[in-house]
């Protein structure tokens, strides 16, 4: 049986195990981005919004600095 893998607009053989594991690999990614998406909205974008470094959205799932952003964050020395 043969199994095509698509990369850089071209397909190439692969083998059913191959893509097994190529597609394990691909929900674990999905869940962990969904489990900080998840962890972003309920926790740690309201608890910085609380504090007045970001204001955010809830209902419209958007998120935005404010000027106390990078007055904490040269207090804290960090580069971002």
């Amino acid at each position: 049986m043969a199994v095509f893998d698509r990369r850089a607009d071209r397909y190439e053989p692969t083998t059913p195990e191959v893509a097994a594991e190529r597609d394990a690999n691909r929900r674990t990614v999905y869940e962990r981005l969904r489990t900080l998406r998840i962890g972003l909205h309920h926790v740690d974008l309201p608890k910085l919004a609380a504090i007045g470094v970001v204001e955010y959205d809830r209902d419209g799932r958007a998120a935005a600095p404010t000027d106390r952003l990078s007055t904490s964050l040269d207090r804290l020395a960090l580069d971002v």
